[in-house]
């Protein structure tokens, strides 16, 4: 441990007094704060896709036990036959204390029992119907169903595994095998040291070694392999490491939809030999490997930076039991020599060029790069820039605090004084922080997609790239203050609904997040078809959802949870007949009788024109005076590494090197059309990649 690492113990105080913090805020039990912390990170590790917590899991008599679930798209899960059922122990002791065996076997027998429970009794006799453990019942009769069912245990817990604990027992329930996999302390530890990257993907290829010939010459910073993989190798690699070997690669898996990927599965099942002279192959990145005769039998920290498309198909196909011997893919392998690099931040440069320019395979869009695009960056500088009014009855106004980067909000005030930390956390309060993913649920439920929503993950996630890319291309400057200020207020309703069908003692409405977003939807639905639209100023101006909006959607609540929960559904499983169209098409066919008792919340035509205008106008002109500002400023060291960017990438042309001149001799002699033309031809390039 180095001299400025912190200590388990101190990582310990700060899981609690993060889970404190946000159990305060989001006003939840600190035991539930602690599961949705811990599976947020699992699902960005990429162990679970998405998940869903149960509020009925617990037997009166203590015999069975569930807390949570892993969710996956229906077809998915058939597919892979992966379902993980989830238990946590949170811990809110002074100091921690070791799991022990003793625990560990009480908790996997709870988990055990309540599968053997769904397995072989009557699932509506002993859960109720809708509920979440009736849910997981269900899924799991599914997935033992499957040709290769892969049933995971999980166990979440706060505390460390005890050292004594050496190697777990292997768990069968009825003919089912069963996965356990334990987070402890320990590993969140690990992966909180780590950082944002992921603990080294570690390779060992001895038993299936991958040709490959050296393709760089001695004495460069970097050396290259160009190899054959097959098939099966691959397979095996993706099982294994999953989703943790794209951690560099900025194209997420697009789905069997595309017609690259389409073309891909055609190929691997009916001319798996031809497979290699139709694609691409891969690009991968590792610290070091171990070569001997034209062999590769190791890899540290092995990450594919682009062809996750062509490795997620050949997995995919791989768990449909198609045969993969007879398919080879090509690898391009980088290896970055951390002694020849000036600093860190070189690897970092390279492993973005080689992403970025990489990229070839099939038509990449702006979406690819969804994450580093301009609209989180101006999403994320509206949030810092504008505070919102004052709540009723509070005297100082706060900030909506957008988290764009995974950790930013913590890191952020980590590192400060606690006075500073106080005064930070006064105006950020952690209740109005907001993440990409919580953006797209927001944006998509009053795009009236409410059955996308349901699916979660990478669909929702999907969804939000198509719809704010469309925005952006239409005319980026309808992403301005207003555009902000109105996401903010969808917040707002959205996250008020939730807490209000989540916590309130007269309702029982089953899977609320899920009903929330129906209603909603439904509701704006309903006032686009008679040409009406919410005031969302009018939200963002009080910082609460009105009460008439809130009793109305509640009302609606009543009525989507009516057909959800309808015996005569389609779908036996209400949260999957919630993640169709035909739901939302059902859902469609209700009236709203009293949608005039919130005709003071509409907005008019003339608003509406005035606003689109206005919000345009204010952001052309923020727009123009941010890039002559930003241009004007940059140090002439900073202009001579664009200078050594520009060579690099064979882009120096007279023009662009006299443009730069200027810049540095007499910056404030520059025209406002000058330094545009800088950014726009220059400097955003190299911005993107230095960030």
């Amino acid at each position: 441990m180095t001299d400025n690492q912190k200590s388990l113990d101190e990582y310990y105080d700060e899981i609690k007094t993060l889970i404190e913090l946000n159990s305060n805020a989001h006003d939840n039990p600190q035991e539930i704060q602690f599961l949705k912390w811990a599976l947020d990170t699992l699902q960005e590790l990429g162990d679970i896709e998405d998940y869903e917590l149960i509020d009925d899991g617990r037997d009166v008599a203590d015999r069975w036990r569930v807390d949570a679930f892993s969710s996956e798209s229906e077809e998915n899960q058939i597919k892979t036959g992966m379902l993980g059922i989830i238990i946590s122990l949170y811990d809110q002791n002074d100091s921690k204390e070791n799991l022990t065996k003793t625990e560990l076997d009480k908790f996997l027998k709870k988990l055990q029992k309540f599968v053997s429970n769904a397995l072989t009794k009557e699932i509506d006799d002993i859960f109720e119907l809708g509920g979440g453990s009736h849910n997981l019942a269900t899924k799991i009769r599914q997935v033992s169903q499957v040709e290769s069912p892969n049933l995971r245990f999980y166990i979440i817990s706060n505390r460390p595994l005890s050292s004594r604990i050496n190697e777990l027992d292997k768990i069968k329930v009825d003919s089912l095998e069963v996965e356990t996999h334990i987070w402890d302390l320990n590993r969140f530890y690990q992966i909180d040291l780590a950082g944002n990257e992921r603990v080294d993907t570690d390779v060992d290829l001895t038993d299936y070694p991958i040709s490959a010939l050296k393709a760089s010459k001695p004495g460069s910073n970097i050396d290259i392999y160009l190899g054959v993989v097959q098939g099966s190798t691959l397979y095996k690699i993706f099982d294994k490491w999953g989703s943790r070997l794209l951690e560099q690669n900025v194209r997420s898996f697009l789905g069997a939809a595309r017609a690259a990927n389409k073309g891909m599965r055609e190929t691997i099942k009916n001319a798996p030999e031809k497979f290699i002279a139709f694609n691409n192959g891969i690009s991968a990145i590792a610290d070091e490997i171990e070569f001997k005769d034209s062999n590769i039998t190791k890899m540290k920290n092995f990450q594919i930076v682009n062809g996750g498309q062509t490795s997620a198909t050949v997995y995919r196909m791989g768990k449909e039991k198609n045969a993969l011997d007879n398919v080879y893919v090509q690898m391009k392998l980088v290896i970055v020599k951390e002694d020849k690099t000036e600093d860190q931040s070189d690897k970092s440069d390279l492993l973005m060029k080689i992403s970025r320019f990489s990229n070839t395979q099939s038509t990449v869009a702006n979406s690819d790069f969804f994450s580093h695009h301009d609209y989180h960056r101006r999403m994320h500088d509206f949030s810092r820039r504008f505070l919102a009014p004052a709540k009723l009855n509070e005297p100082f106004q706060t900030y909506w605090y957008y988290e764009r980067i995974r950790k930013q909000y913590d890191n952020e005030s980590n590192l400060m004084k606690p006075t500073e930390k106080k005064a930070f956390l006064k105006i950020n309060p952690k209740k109005q922080m907001f993440t990409k993913t919580e953006l797209g649920k927001f944006i998509i439920t009053f795009a009236c997609l409410p059955h996308v929503v349901c699916k979660g993950g990478e669909y929702n996630f999907k969804e939000f790239q198509k719809i704010t890319m469309a925005l952006w291309d239409n005319n980026e400057s309808d992403v301005n203050q207003i555009y902000f200020e109105n996401t903010i207020a969808k917040a707002i309703i959205w996250n008020n609904l939730f807490e209000h069908l989540r916590y309130s003692k007269t309702l029982n409405i089953t899977s609320p997040s899920k009903i929330g977003t129906y209603a909603i939807s439904l509701l704006v639905d309903k006032l686009n078809q008679s040409g009406k639209e919410l005031n969302f100023k009018k939200v963002w101006q009080i910082q609460d959802i009105p009460k008439n909006l809130l009793s109305l959607l509640v009302k609606i609540c009543h009525d989507v949870h009516r057909i959800a929960t309808d015996v005569n559904r389609p779908v036996e499983n209400v949260d999957s007949y919630l993640k169709s169209q035909k739901a939302w098409d059902k859902v469609k066919e209700l009236n709203i009788e009293d949608i005039n008792s919130i005709s003071d919340l509409f907005l008019s035509n003339a608003e509406k024109t005035k606003d689109i205008k206005d919000g345009r106008k204010d952001q052309k002109l923020t727009n123009i005076l941010e890039i002559e500002i930003l241009i004007k400023k940059i140090a002439p060291a900073e202009w001579d590494l664009v200078k050594q960017f520009l060579v690099d990438n064979n882009e120096e042309t007279p023009k662009k090197l006299g443009l730069i001149d200027a810049a540095i001799i007499s910056p404030e002699k520059l025209t406002e059309k000058q330094c545009k033309l800088i950014y726009d031809e220059i400097y955003q390039e190299f911005q993107d990649l230095k960030n």
